[in-house]
Formats: structure tokens, C-alpha cells, sequence
């Protein structure tokens, strides 16, 4: 676990949990690659320009808005455009599709005077999604979890998604049901990029869990290690 901050009664460290919170659609363009297949009918294309430049001899250039313009479909941006084969390949992620700041909570953590509220504020993130361990000076440690969650009710594939109505997401996970759990005063916690243990719908993410294992073994089964 990264310690990434303290006070007089606190601290607390974090890993990335490595949430799956972006999905990749295969989306189908009409003819003319104005509009897209969506919820049955059509929907149109947008086309908005992105702030770009470069900078040459000390002096910021800005780009042409016709050179850094991006297609949008309702899923998000386009990161393949292929009108030829009738095909948008779209972005979904979770960070663009909430309105809150994410970072609002954070800002003050280190005036926490519990690991509750520690947690308490590591469950308004959005983005980035964290494996977030606190403590205390009264004992208390606190296991949280945080990040926009999608929930999709489809069994996981890997590539691109088809467009075809059933492989949308149905929500978010609310804040206040994101794994976490009071750590019991003879108990550990591990925390090492790895995914939160036996949580459904948590196994399609991918990240390694021998490093969390390893340690989870080791402090399982030795009795040398003291505080």
C-alpha cells in the first residue's frame, strides 16, 4: 500500500484497484456517417472540435479546429472511424458521465479526524477508482473501495461491444455499497492493486492478484510480525 498521507491522529495509503469502469462499442454508421444505430432508430453524429497546439521557439500555436475535430456517438468519443465498412468504434467511461467534481471531498482530507471519515471521503471519487486503507489512533482501521462503477447486466466478452441494445449499462454502483469493510483489531488488511476478494461481478477485472496473495499468505500464517 502507498502511503499517501497522515496527520496527528491519522493515516492512510492507496493502490489501484483496477476497476473496469470503460467499454469499448462497435457501432453502426448509416450511410452517409451522419447518424448511428441507438435504442432502435437513429441517432445523430456529433463532430466538436479539441483544443490542441504546439509549440515552437517559445510561441504556443493552436491547431486548425477542421484538423482537431472528433466524432462523438451517444456512447462517447470515437476512437476508430471507418464510414467505409459503416463502423464507429466508441469510448464508454464511467469519469464522463457524472457531473459531480471529483476531487471536491478530497480537498481538506487532511483535516480527517477518524479513518471513518477517511473513508467517508474516498467514497465520493469518481475517478480515479482506489483501493484506499485507513487508520486511526484509536485502533480503527477502514478497507474502502472507490470509483463511478458501471453495473452491466451482460456476462463479460472481451473486445469491442456490439450496439445492439444489450449491452448497456444499467447504472452505477452506489457509493455507499462499494466493497469495504472495519478491519477487527486482530485482523490485517492487504493492499496491493488488487481487486476486493469474492465481490460479485468484480472477476472481469484483470489485474494480478499474486502480490495481494502472497502477502495475505504470509501474514496469515506467520507469527513473527509485530506492529
Amino acid at each position: 500500500c502507498m502511503i499517501s498521507g497522515r496527520n496527528e491522529s491519522c493515516a492512510w495509503g492507496v493502490t489501484s484497484v483496477g476497476a473496469d469502469v470503460l467499454d469499448l462499442y462497435a457501432d453502426t454508421l448509416s450511410a452517409d456517417g451522419r447518424r448511428v444505430k441507438w435504442n432502435g432508430g437513429w441517432a445523430p453524429v456529433r463532430k466538436e472540435p479539441y483544443r490542441l497546439s504546439l509549440k515552437r521557439l517559445g510561441i504556443r500555436i493552436p491547431i486548425p479546429g477542421f484538423v482537431r475535430s472528433r466524432h462523438w456517438t451517444p456512447h462517447g468519443p470515437v476512437v476508430g472511424w471507418d464510414p467505409g465498412h459503416h463502423l464507429a468504434l466508441s469510448v464508454r467511461w464511467s469519469a464522463m458521465e457524472d457531473d459531480r467534481i471529483s476531487i471536491g471531498a478530497m480537498l481538506g482530507i487532511e483535516r480527517s479526524g477518524s479513518a471513518e471519515d477517511i473513508a467517508r471521503r474516498f467514497r465520493t471519487l469518481i475517478t480515479p477508482a482506489f483501493n484506499s486503507v485507513a487508520a486511526d489512533d484509536e485502533g480503527h482501521v477502514v478497507y474502502q473501495t472507490s470509483g463511478l462503477m458501471p453495473i452491466r447486466p451482460f456476462a463479460f466478452q472481451y473486445g469491442a461491444l456490439p450496439s445492439d441494445g444489450k449491452h448497456e449499462w444499467a447504472g452505477f454502483v452506489p457509493a455507499d455499497s462499494m466493497p469495504a469493510w472495519r478491519v477487527p483489531a486482530n485482523g490485517y488488511v492487504v493492499n496491493s492493486n488488487n481487486r476486493p476478494r469474492r465481490v460479485p461481478g468484480w472477476d472481469r477485472y484483470d489485474w494480478q492478484q499474486d502480490r495481494a496473495a502472497r502477502l495475505s499468505e504470509l501474514l496469515g500464517e506467520t507469527k513473527r510480525v509485530t506492529l
